[in-house]
């Protein structure tokens, strides 16, 4: 699937026109990952987020001289840390969880720069993301007492894809950032999942993650910036 994909928005880049200028090169940042929960009607919860990685790599090609198209294949880091609390006549129950995640993820987006390349330019883009899970890790610390008899339990288990949660995930994504003549390039970004990533019935789990990452881009076109009907190399 995550081939099928990749190969899908390669095959998109190659539709633009024929002057176009493609860049690719390394992205590298930090993730503030929390996850959008709804829980059993029984219980109260709060979540936290939590702060991982992101890395990978991005192409970008453009279509006209202000419109781009960008994707490109990333590991990336999503979860939370949760609590969970129950209480009846003759149960108490409270579950401490911290869930992350990674993630094999294909964005795909039109982004939108200011100027003329070659000069420093800013950008806002719209897109979405495909992920699938590789790993990670879930910590449970699970305690309470029925009737009286008290119950205390851990675990930690590797985090398996339609074990622990739904291995599938995509979500809508947002970003803006600034890109520098030499080609370096710093982005924050949002991604909003659609998907309910929760294996329980009466449960939802949607990822939400923002980001904050630099990159560089290699290729050549970088140094190059338009005219009306053509490109003029610059020093």
């Amino acid at each position: 699937m995550k081939r099928v994909i990749f190969v899908h928005c390669i095959a998109l880049l190659t539709f633009c026109h024929v002057k176009a200028q493609i860049g690719y090169g390394p992205e590298i940042g930090i993730n503030l990952a929390d996850v959008k929960m709804i829980a059993p009607t029984s219980y109260t919860t709060t979540s936290l987020p939590i702060v991982r990685a992101k890395a990978g790599g991005i192409v970008d090609a453009d279509f006209t001289n202000h419109f781009y198209l960008q994707t490109g294949l990333f590991f990336t880091q999503k979860g939370n840390i949760r609590t969970l609390n129950h209480s009846n006549d003759t149960m108490i129950e409270a579950v401490e969880e911290q869930l992350a995640a990674n993630y094999i993820e294909v964005p795909l987006g039109v982004v939108l720069k200011t100027g003329l390349q070659g000069a420093t330019r800013f950008f806002i883009g719209l897109g979405a993301a495909g992920a699938y899970v590789v790993g990670g890790r879930d910590k449970i610390h699970d305690s309470g007492n029925i009737a009286g008899n008290a119950f205390d339990s851990r675990s930690n288990n590797k985090v398996i894809g339609g074990g622990t949660i739904k291995g599938f995930d995509i979500g809508i994504s947002i970003c803006m950032g600034l890109e520098l003549p030499a080609g370096i390039f710093i982005r924050s970004s949002y991604t909003a999942g659609l998907n309910n990533v929760s294996l329980f019935l009466d449960e939802s789990d949607k990822n939400k993650v923002g980001s904050l990452a630099i990159g560089y881009y290699f290729g050549k076109g970088r140094h190059l910036k338009y005219t009306k009907d053509d490109y003029i190399e610059i020093e």
